[in-house]
Formats: C-alpha cells, structure tokens, sequence
C-alpha cells in the first residue's frame, strides 16, 4: 500500500513537471538523444538482409535513427519495421542486437516512432511504438528496450497506451523514474508501479494490475502482438493472430 500511495503522488508530480517524447507523446521523462517518424520503404528493404518474416508479412516499410546505444565505438544505426523487427548496427554495419517483429493483424497496423535516449537506467534506451489492429479497433503498444549479449535486443517493458475503438479513444501513458516507472492504462484511474529488476533485465510490476482482467475471452480475441497474459493488453481484433516470440 505505501508503494502504491508513493506511486500516485509521483505520478501527479511526474504528470505535471516530466516532459513527454515528441515522437511518442504516451511516454513521459524520456531523454531522447534521437527519434523519428519517418517510414521508408528501403529500411525494410535492408533489415530483409537480417531479419525473416513469417506469412503474412506485408512491406509496411520502416523506420531508422543514429544514436549510441551499446558499448561499441561511435554511434550505432537502429533500423526497425513492423513485421521484419528491428536491428542495431556498429558503424561498420555488423549485427549488434536484433529483436522480432509485430503479428500482423489488421489494415491499421503500423510502426509509429523510434527514439533512443535516456531512461534513468545508468544504459541507454530504444522506445518504440506501434498501432496494432484494424481500422474500427486498434491499440497502440509501446516497449522499451537495450542492447543485451548474444545478439539480443532486450526488452525491458511492453504495454497498451492508447485503444481505439469505433472512434472512441482512451488513452494510457509511461512515466519514467530513476530504476523504476508509472504505467496507466487506457481507460485506468490508478498507475501501476514497475521497478527495474537488473538481474531479469527487465521492469517488474510492484502494484496490482490498474484495472481487472476482462471475462474470459472469446477465440477472436488477441492479447496484443506481444503478450497474451498482459492483463491491459486485451484488444479485440475479429481473425487475428499472435506471433510466436
């Protein structure tokens, strides 16, 4: 309880005085060093060197900054797509992290931003966003991750911060804190608490969820792209499928 009571006062605090992301306005207390909008179709064209793709997996193009984010000399290229996923180059163009792409699974799905920067973790930081769904519902998933070992691009936090359904939109937000962040989700009056848990490598929620688990789900119902056990991640999206991580 004094956790949770400690998260609401700093989520008023932070609301007020942290400074959102320009590229992905649901994210707050981000220091970005680099971030775009930008979709070109070359980017998905190259990361096709890389990263497979599982059917369907429709060009939807992508998305590419320059910004340091690992432990290599110089600055690293961030590539990233929809469906391809997303790559870290060194400056010489070797593979330093790579991670998977989205599930396809409507005509609105898109990747929104990428953005490097930092996130009071002592490592910098990749946020990422994307709009998952159809035209007549959707969600808008963002996920932080670093560059870990082996290859991998690690992800540290995924969550629902907006849902669109038949033009009503309800929206969520991320507050980064030092070791620690605020999520709310859509719809939600309380903020849930996640700490960053250095040995798992990823954030950890503190509090309970900010709002119920729905009923449960009938078969034409997907969890996200991502995670099918998030509970405020539930977006119906009728002949949907979920990528396997």
């Amino acid at each position: 309880m004094r956790i949770l009571v400690l998260g609401m006062m700093l989520c008023s605090a932070c609301t007020a005085s942290a400074p959102s992301t320009p590229a992905i306005p649901w994210l707050l207390g981000f220091a970005p060093a680099a971030s775009s909008d930008a979709i070109s179709a070359s980017v998905s064209q190259r990361l096709a060197t890389w990263q497979d793709c599982d059917e369907p997996c429709p060009d939807l193009g992508g998305i590419e900054i320059t910004a340091d984010v690992a432990r290599a000399d110089g600055p690293e290229t961030v590539l990233g797509s929809y469906t391809r996923g997303f790559v870290v180059l060194d400056h010489a163009g070797h593979v330093l992290a790579r991670a998977s792409g989205l599930a396809a699974t409507g005509s609105a799905d898109e990747l929104l931003a990428i953005s490097a920067g930092d996130a009071m973790l002592g490592t910098p930081v990749i946020a990422v966003s994307a709009r998952v769904g159809g035209r007549r519902e959707s969600a808008v998933w963002l996920e932080l991750y670093a560059v870990g070992g082996e290859q991998k691009l690690q992800r540290l936090f995924e969550a629902v911060v907006e849902e669109d359904e038949d033009q009503a939109v309800r929206r969520g937000s991320v507050i980064l804190l030092p070791g620690s962040l605020l999520y709310l989700a859509p719809g939600a009056v309380t903020p849930e608490l996640w700490t960053f848990d250095r040995e798992a490598g990823r954030y950890r929620r503190r509090t309970a969820p900010s709002r119920p688990s729905p009923t449960p789900p009938d078969p034409d119902v997907i969890v996200g792209a991502r995670d099918r056990n998030h509970p405020a991640a539930r977006v119906p999206l009728a002949g949907a499928r979920a990528r396997s991580q």
